[in-house]
């Protein structure tokens, strides 16, 4: 592979995963929202949430059609992240701690019965901390402001309506998309025309 193509396959791999202006990867984050929204407004079965893992081609099919063809007029630098694993490390680390500070019973039955009772924050903690792993490791400044919608949404849940599973982090999700929309919109419009 020569110099140019590998400097044009790194500028591709920065437009698919890099790049946050064209609100592609807003649209996905507020479907997963919405998507979460009604495995908890329907009980549906948890590992439903995987589902959420096949949803990622739609993102990626969005930038091969959409960003990558206006490439040439994209102009971005290129940044390194310092300490994405240790990050990641002391995020899951805390989650465990929170976890079994937060649990009544001892062992791992314990924590069974906590994790059963208290889903939602649960699910609260994870969407909270993985987004916010995200963010930081992909330069995805927007998304600390989703963590913490989709955070307040799982708690709303929990600790405003218990026992009522109204899917509030939808809304979250509705907010998201709608971002994610305008911003697609603007991008096509500041991108535009494309030659074919």
């Amino acid at each position: 592979m020569s110099k140019r193509q590998r400097k044009l396959e790194q500028k591709r791999k920065h437009a698919i995963w890099n790049y946050f202006d064209d609100g592609i990867w807003e649209l996905y984050v507020g479907l997963s929202a919405l998507w979460l929204g009604l495995i908890v407004r329907f009980y549906w079965p948890v590992w439903y949430v995987f589902l959420i893992i096949p949803l990622l081609f739609v993102p990626l099919w969005l930038k091969e059609k959409i960003t990558l063809p206006r490439l040439s007029k994209l102009k971005f630098s290129i940044q390194k992240r310092k300490g994405i694993l240790a990050i990641g490390l002391i995020l899951l680390f805390a989650n465990m701690v929170v976890l079994l500070v937060m649990k009544d019973e001892p062992g791992l039955t314990g924590l069974n019965v906590f994790l059963e009772k208290n889903d939602l924050v649960i699910a609260s903690m994870v969407t909270g901390s993985v987004s916010l792993y995200l963010a930081y490791a992909f330069g995805f400044q927007r998304l600390y402001s989703y963590a913490l919608l989709l955070f307040i949404g799982f708690f709303a849940e929990a600790w405003l309506f218990p026992g009522q599973r109204l899917g509030i982090v939808s809304f979250a999700g509705f907010i998201i998309v709608a971002a994610g929309v305008s911003l697609l919109l603007k991008f096509l419009r500041m991108n535009h025309p494309l030659s074919v």
